[in-house]
């Protein structure tokens, strides 16, 4: 019993994002396309400042990523979503200034998250640890796949049985020891698994 609205990159087209006719009355869902956050510097400024009055409508925000806007309407509760504290590591991949941004930016929005949600124990303890948060306001949402469309696969059904993982190409992904953990996991018997 609730509406949501669904802010997105203008860039973005939705209607395939969703795979849905949006011409068609959807009930309760609304999609609010935003100009202009097609690079860093214009996502920050439309993130921490444009957003504010459209944003008093909310009762909550809830982001895919680890920023909402550090200050909100009277009201508005955060949710955030932290899938690991790279930019608090010694190395990693960003640049100093969007390095300063991102671990500023994060501590202050987990400290004021009404909730968090993270993929594993281990993120969940890093959130706690690091950014000093309760653990109480920490969920955890595993990144899986419950179930295939057999459209996704493009071969003949078979019996076989599939790992399937999305990530980026970083080093810090470490896809390196997934394809060694599954590797081990087929030599240990699991032949039917692709």
């Amino acid at each position: 019993n609730c509406d949501i609205t669904f802010l997105h990159s203008d860039s973005i087209n939705i209607s395939k994002v969703f795979n849905m006719d949006l011409e068609k009355n959807i009930g309760k869902i609304e999609f609010v396309s935003i100009e202009n956050i097609n690079n860093k510097f214009s996502r920050v400024f439309t993130e921490q400042f444009k957003l504010y009055s459209l944003l008093k409508k909310f009762d909550y925000i809830y982001s895919p990523n680890n920023i909402n806007p550090i200050i909100l309407p009277r009201g508005v509760k955060s949710i955030i979503t932290i899938h690991d504290l790279l930019p608090f590591r010694a190395k990693n991949r960003y640049s100093s200034l969007q390095n300063i941004y991102l671990k500023f930016s994060t501590w202050v929005c987990a400290k004021f998250a009404y909730k968090i949600v993270t993929v594993s124990n281990t993120s969940k303890d890093d959130i706690v640890s690091i950014l000093g948060v309760n653990e109480s306001k920490v969920r955890i949402t595993y990144n899986t796949v419950r179930q295939f469309d057999s459209n996704v696969i493009f071969h003949p059904r078979t019996t076989n049985k599939y790992f399937f993982s999305i990530s980026a190409l970083q080093e810090d992904k470490q896809i390196d020891i997934s394809i060694k953990a599954f590797s081990m996991f087929i030599n240990s018997g699991y032949d039917n698994y692709h």
